[in-house]
């Protein structure tokens, strides 16, 4: 007579019908999970930057005469969310740094909108710059205007 017990437990297993569909479950499993591991393993191919910037002001080349208030005013966009903007504003004749603004944001587009009274004596020929980066500090985008200010 055929016992269950004549295997051993092994043998018990192997009659008792709920454990009969074990082997097939374990391979059924292990396809789920190399599945799931070769998706999520496998690099997707990133979608390429694009990159918006449009100064609003100043216009480039235009004028401020002393105690005016000059109006910097931008707008960033990308199809990836944008990490860090910064806004310089620096002297054309030696590069020195007049003005910073660091703006972190983590939409996809941003407006910015900077003032600062014209105190400069003597006059000066300034940048404005718009710069955009990544996660990594990397630049995604950079857009420039010059104009002038007055002393008088």
């Amino acid at each position: 007579m055929n016992s269950p017990f004549e295997g051993g437990l092994r043998g018990m297993f192997a009659t008792f019908p709920p454990f009969r569909c074990l082997n097939s479950m374990k391979h059924l499993i292990m396809a789920f999970c190399l599945g799931l591991i070769s998706f999520y393993g496998c690099k997707h191919k990133e979608e390429p930057r694009t990159m918006n910037i449009q100064i609003g002001s100043p216009a480039a080349g235009s004028q401020f005469d002393k105690d005016d208030t000059v109006w910097m005013t931008a707008f960033a966009s990308s199809n990836l969310p944008l990490q860090v903007i910064n806004l310089k504003l620096n002297k054309a004749s030696n590069d020195s740094l007049v003005y910073f603004k660091q703006i972190r944001t983590g939409s996809i587009s941003s407006f910015i909108t900077e003032y600062f009274i014209n105190e400069f004596n003597p006059h000066a020929d300034l940048v404005m710059t718009v710069q955009t980066t990544d996660d990594d500090g990397n630049e995604t985008g950079k857009k420039q205007v010059n104009f002038h200010c007055h002393a008088h």
